[in-house]
């Protein structure tokens, strides 16, 4: 439904005049500190009208920011948001689930500690008013027993306000939760059943290419685990699950390979990529007529394949939408070339991020695979004749 235009006036970063065209898919890699990810959280947060973080990535530059599109334009400077974009939108910035989920089990420890030491404290205070009531007077008995029903009471309001605690100490994961509730049921199987469509395509493809093998590759193989965000555990039915207790919220972790669980308090990368895999659905499956998802490194806990089958579900997503009539903008930022690759194969827009020491600024082109043909020549130097070669000292 058309590219939006992102620019950038006024930058010490990125020069007086940048500009970028933000496409249905469009995808930044390259080289390290180079603003990809103030350009793409620049996106999200003019989408979703985040004056707190575009003051976080622009103030201190003193430049001003505006995102282009049919429907209007949008605005930033000198702490101020001016224009409009209409309020059809839903803007998505993926989270990094690693640090979430780290982040919540140390939560999870420390405000359990709390809540047990002021439930221990709280019986103890009971106890001591069960001791004394043998002690009081026929004619206060009817107080020691409000007394009593009050302590009871207590003991119940600790425990259930220690529950939402814990619930509200896991926004990024609550919010994921409120994905789930708000998600068209129809749109949602659509973009479930791509998805399982595009696995299959996928295990198919990989045992063609491996041909006669002792064992074929298999749907698990690629997706072995199903991430799920829950209020509280009610009982997976199934294969066992691990079950992270957040308070009112919990994480459910499916092995899809094995009939074993997983030790509660191992939370590997895996299981924060395979998070935003299992949300991503909800995400585009959302009631508003326009999503805008940016997604930043997401090959980061993915193997090779999968980051390629990654970026490839996405593509599948951004179509499917748009054969709903819905305007579908995913940002991408990237070090994988197999993420440039699954992209690809929708044509996205991708851009090749470095320095210029020509202008002092940082650069973008239109050059798919320049990000990688320097690591492909220094591999390869390494099998040259000349004396100079990459593992030579100079």
């Amino acid at each position: 439904m058309g590219k939006w235009l992102l620019e950038v006036t006024g930058s010490k970063l990125f020069g007086d005049d940048f500009k970028l065209e933000v496409d249905d898919y469009t995808v930044i890699a390259g080289f390290n500190s180079t603003g990809k990810s103030i350009i793409a959280r620049t996106i999200y947060a003019l989408a979703s009208r985040d004056v707190n973080e575009l003051d976080r990535l622009w103030r201190k530059d003193n430049a001003s920011v505006c995102l282009h599109a049919s429907r209007g334009n949008l605005c930033y400077a000198g702490g101020e948001i001016r224009g409009d974009l209409g309020s059809d939108i839903v803007a998505y910035m993926a989270p990094d689930y690693r640090i979430v989920l780290r982040q919540s089990l140390v939560l999870e420890k420390s405000i359990s500690e709390s809540i047990e030491g002021i439930e221990q404290d709280v019986g103890t205070l009971c106890n001591m008013i069960d001791s004394l009531s043998v002690y009081i007077p026929e004619e206060e008995s009817n107080r020691m027993q409000e007394l009593k029903e009050l302590c009871k009471d207590l003991q119940q309001h600790i425990k259930n306000h220690g529950n939402v605690l814990r619930g509200f100490m896991h926004p990024l994961l609550a919010e994921a939760l409120i994905y789930k509730a708000r998600a068209n049921p129809w749109l949602l199987k659509k973009l479930l059943d791509a998805q399982e469509e595009s696995i299959e395509r996928a295990v198919d493809a990989l045992n063609e290419l491996l041909g006669d093998i002792d064992e074929k590759i298999s749907a698990e193989d690629l997706i072995p685990l199903s991430v799920d965000v829950t209020i509280s555990d009610t009982g997976h039915v199934g294969k066992p699950a691990l079950s992270i207790d957040l308070g009112s919220l919990a994480l459910l972790v499916q092995d899809n390979r094995l009939t074993a669980t997983v030790p509660p308090d191992v939370v590997s990368s895996s299981v924060a990529s395979y998070l935003l895999l299992g949300i991503l659905p909800y995400v585009f499956a959302q009631r508003e007529n326009t999503i805008v998802a940016v997604i930043e490194e997401p090959e980061e806990a993915f193997s090779p394949p999968q980051q390629f089958l990654f970026a490839y579900i996405l593509g599948r997503y951004i179509r499917l939408l748009q054969g709903n009539g819905k305007e579908v903008k995913v940002v991408l930022t990237t070090h994988s070339p197999y993420i440039v690759s699954g992209a690809s194969r929708f044509n996205a827009t991708v851009y090749y991020a470095r320095f210029s020491r020509a202008k002092r600024a940082f650069r973008y082109e239109q050059r798919p695979y320049a990000a990688f043909a320097l690591a492909e020549a220094l591999a390869l130097s390494q099998h040259s004749s000349e004396e100079k070669s990459f593992d030579q000292p100079q």
